[in-house]
This record gives structure tokens, C-alpha cells and sequence, in this order.
């Protein structure tokens, strides 16, 4: 459905938040039961749409709610390590490495367990009754329309992303991938909001997709690395054969995704952007 730029910016970024919320709360009540590899996942990325969505619109929501972000930033830090193992998982399992996931699993399920005590917590359970509260009042500040703050704040989160992700080569640091990562996903996540207004959006975001993508990857190849590294010291001598094989293959993985990345970069901004902005 096609929003027009002159709707009061508040009003629409409540019509998104409470799908948001409610994907948040359902997911929670089930991985309380069944720590679901998919549930873990969409729960994690329910959270970060929810909070992209508090963030671009801080100006137009009461305090109070703004200030939920960080909370939920934390509700999501507490699924990260049963993800992060998941990652791990699925990547042996494709590899047919299966000596490690006996031990991966183990680890996984002691992860699922804090998870599980932290989705049945006082501390979550007061964030979800605070948010359903606040966001059932639906109390706006000012009478900014969407057309005044997207615009200006999609240039604003392209230049950032195009500060960190440029001049990326082959041998940077893994530490500035992973900063016009983050960069790139707060670009998304605002693009998403800003396709239901600008059509124009909608061609970008695929190919933001696919820089993402590499980004991600390459993220999850560098945290693999420093788990198998600082776990295996206390596995068994086979384990850590096993464990600086993968540590290889992880850094190898890494280097060809470095060495693509430039191309889909400057394919993706070449193709996407300008159309955009011409829009605004």
C-alpha cells in the first residue's frame, strides 16, 4: 500500500511498530518452549526493525517509548549467542564437518537455557507490558509529515554507509567490514520504511540486499574464527585439529568475500541510488 508523503510521520510509525511488537511477543512466547533455529532468528530481526523504526522516528514519538530502544537492543543481545551457534551449525552441516556439532549443540542448548530464563524474567516481562502500554496510547510529539523526515534522513544514513564502504579493499581490517555493515543495515532497515512511500526505494533495497549479504557473511566468518579460537583450548586434541581446519576455512571464506565485495558495491550504488534521490 502506497503512503503519501504528506502523512503525519507518528501516526505511520505507530502502523508499523505494533506488527512489529506482536511478532516480538508471540516469538518470545514460543522460544520460552522450543528454542526454534528460525524463531531465534526472526525474533532477532523483528527487534532490530522495531528499533530502526523508534530511532528514525525519536522526534515523533513520546520519550518514554523512544526510550525502549535500548531495552529491546538488549532483549535482542540475549538471543545472540544461540544464534551465533546456529550460524556455526548450519555452516558445518554444509561443509559435512560433523565431528564439532555434537559439542556446538551442547554449547547451543546451554545458551538456550539463558535465553530461556531471560524470556521468562521480570526484566522481559515488564519491557513487553511497558511497550503494549505505551504503544496502545499512541501519543505523538510535533506534526512532522513523513515526506520531511525521510528524505533528509535516508541521505543522511546513504552518506554514512558510503563513508564506510567506498574505499573497502581486500586487506582491510574485518573491524571496518563489519562498520559498513552496521552502517548498511540501519540504511536498509530506513529504506524499507521509506519503500511504502517512495516506489523508487524498492529496486535499491534488493541490491542493498545483496551488499548486506556479503557483509554479513563475511561477519559471520570472522565470529566463527574467534569462537574456534578461544574455545578449543579446552577440547579434546582431535577437537582442535578440527577447530583450526575450520579457523582455515573460515579465512579463506572471508577473503574471497573481501575480494567480491568492491564489484557488488559499486554496482549496487551505480544502479540504485541516484534513481532514488531523484525521487525526493
Amino acid at each position: 500500500m502506497s503512503i503519501e508523503p504528506e502523512a503525519a510521520a507518528g501516526a505511520f510509525a505507530y502502523s508499523r511498530l505494533r506488527p512489529q511488537f506482536e511478532t516480538i511477543v508471540s516469538l518470545g512466547d514460543r522460544l520460552r518452549g522450543d528454542a526454534k533455529v528460525d524463531d531465534v532468528h526472526d525474533m532477532r530481526v523483528a527487534i532490530r526493525r522495531l528499533r530502526a523504526l523508534l530511532k528514525l522516528f525519536e522526534d515523533d514519538l513520546p520519550a518514554e517509548l523512544v526510550d525502549l530502544e535500548r531495552r529491546f537492543g538488549n532483549a535482542a543481545s540475549r538471543l545472540g549467542d544461540v544464534r551465533d551457534i546456529d550460524v556455526q551449525i548450519e555452516r558445518l552441516e554444509k561443509w559435512s564437518v560433523d565431528g564439532l556439532i555434537p559439542r556446538l549443540r551442547g554449547d547451543r542448548e546451554i545458551a538456550a537455557d539463558a535465553m530461556r530464563r531471560y524470556l521468562g524474567s521480570f526484566a522481559y516481562r515488564q519491557l513487553v507490558v511497558t511497550a503494549k502500554t505505551l504503544l496502545a496510547k499512541e501519543a505523538t510529539r510535533g506534526a512532522r509529515t513523513l515526506g520531511e523526515v525521510l528524505p533528509g534522513t535516508l541521505r543522511k544514513c546513504h552518506r554514512k554507509f558510503l563513508r564506510r564502504a567506498e574505499k573497502l579493499q581486500p586487506n582491510d581490517d574485518a573491524k571496518r567490514f563489519h562498520k559498513a555493515r552496521i552502517a548498511g543495515k540501519k540504511l536498509r532497515y530506513t529504506l524499507e520504511v521509506a519503500s511504502d512511500v517512495f516506489e523508487a526505494a524498492k529496486p535499491y533495497v534488493k541490491r542493498l540486499v545483496k551488499i548486506q549479504d556479503i557483509l554479513g557473511e563475511h561477519q559471520d566468518c570472522f565470529v566463527a574464527c574467534e569462537f574456534f579460537r578461544s574455545q578449543a583450548a579446552a577440547w579434546s586434541l582431535p577437537e582442535q585439529e578440527a577447530a583450526r581446519e575450520l579457523v582455515d576455512r573460515y579465512e579463506a571464506r572471508a577473503r574471497k568475500l573481501r575480494e567480491k565485495f568492491p564489484s557488488v558495491f559499486e554496482k549496487a550504488e551505480d544502479e540504485g541510488w541516484a534513481a532514488l534521490e531523484a525521487r525526493f
